[in-house]
């Protein structure tokens, strides 16, 4: 409470000030939010007419709000009736349980892209996530991996596997180095793994295997599986539910598929990953969101991948999460705030993470 407390008294009262000029699309490039003049409209523009995110007609992305260090998501205050309403958004996410109300299940928040503001880039995250699950990629990120987890114990959670697009001829021997450090440390899941047609169908026996063995590992581990299957839904699922003896559970990232693959899905235990193509113009996941509600679903970035509307094109990172928790909101009728209840406690459920309290 006193560091929100602190946060209020230093950073919201300048910045309620200044998001009056926001509202009527006048930049300012001395705000005290450290939005600059290219960030802001162009007076007669709509954002929809400079930006194209028509993806729902009701929709108003939310703006990044920055207090201190922090960076805080607020609808787009130009379409509000109220000048103070920009201070109501941020007093809520101040002084309720909307900061770390988020979980991020997949995020790669140790790649190079983050080297020069990774410090500053987890001081976002950390505002409104509890948990950021870092799944491994090949052997290179096992050790930025570990360093991230261990220098953020409390908020970075570590798993371990091979990507099915760093699946060649040597991988029996380097799934078996991986496999020697299960041992080593507590991992919170096994992955990424999976299958990937899009890059390369000539590896596919191979990605395979190597999907099976790490199936072993999570079933003698007691660990969930995360499970990469970019153009291979269905040959995924068919390796999945052959594995599956009772002991298997865990989560299709990035899931892109239809509502047949989706309940096939739910039949064997798993969850379903969505992330920023859920605000995609011309995705089907909004539609198919509202059909299978938002009980096993997680919610993820893919960081520094897949940045959702409208920062497409460009970085994403784990405090954009509340993009992808807002469209899931619209397309399930429901406040912000029981998306991230209900997607974390899934989450929290699956990757058998610590119990947390807002800082």
């Amino acid at each position: 409470m006193i560091s929100r407390m602190r946060i209020f008294l230093t950073h919201i009262i300048p910045s309620a000030a200044y998001a009056a000029h926001l509202r009527e699309g006048v930049p300012n490039r001395h705000s005290p939010l450290g939005i600059n003049a290219a960030d802001s409209p162009q007076p007669g523009k709509s954002r929809r007419a400079q930006t194209g995110e028509d993806y729902e007609r009701n929709t108003r992305c939310p703006r990044p709000i920055r207090l201190g260090a922090h960076a805080l998501y607020i609808p787009d205050i130009r379409h509000t009736p109220n000048r103070f309403y920009p201070l109501l958004c941020i007093l809520i996410f101040t002084f309720s349980k909307t900061i770390q109300m988020f979980i991020d299940t997949h995020t790669h928040l140790f790649t190079e892209v983050f080297d020069t503001d990774r410090k500053e880039m987890m001081k976002r995250a950390s505002v409104l996530c509890s948990a950021l699950v870092l799944p491994n990629i090949d052997e290179d990120s096992i050790t930025p991996m570990l360093h991230m987890a261990d220098t953020w114990p409390e908020l970075c959670f570590p798993t371990l596997g091979l990507h099915p697009s760093s699946v060649f001829d040597d991988y029996q021997e380097v799934l078996k180095r991986m496999e020697n450090l299960l041992e080593t440390r507590t991992w919170y899941g096994i992955g990424e793994t999976g299958l990937d047609l899009y890059w390369d169908k000539s590896t596919l026996p191979q990605q395979q295997e190597a999907l099976r063995i790490q199936c072993q590992w999570a079933k003698s581990m007691d660990l969930p599986i995360i499970l990469h299957s970019r153009d291979a839904n269905d040959e995924t699922l068919e390796i999945i539910q052959q594995e599956q003896d009772g002991r298997l559970k865990g989560v299709f990232h990035c899931f892109s598929g239809d509502e047949a693959q989706a309940k096939a899905i739910y039949d064997l235990g798993f969850c379903i990953g969505i992330g920023g193509v859920v605000t995609y113009p011309k995705t089907h996941l909004r539609e198919l969101l509202r059909t299978l509600g938002p009980e096993r679903v997680v919610l993820e970035t893919d960081s520094p991948y897949l940045p959702p509307v409208p920062y497409r094109g460009k970085r994403n990172e784990s405090a954009y999460i509340t993009l992808v928790a807002e469209a899931c909101a619209l397309a399930w009728g429901m406040q912000i705030k029981d998306v991230g209840r209900i997607t974390s406690k899934t989450a929290r459920k699956l990757f058998n993470l610590p119990e947390t309290q807002p800082a």
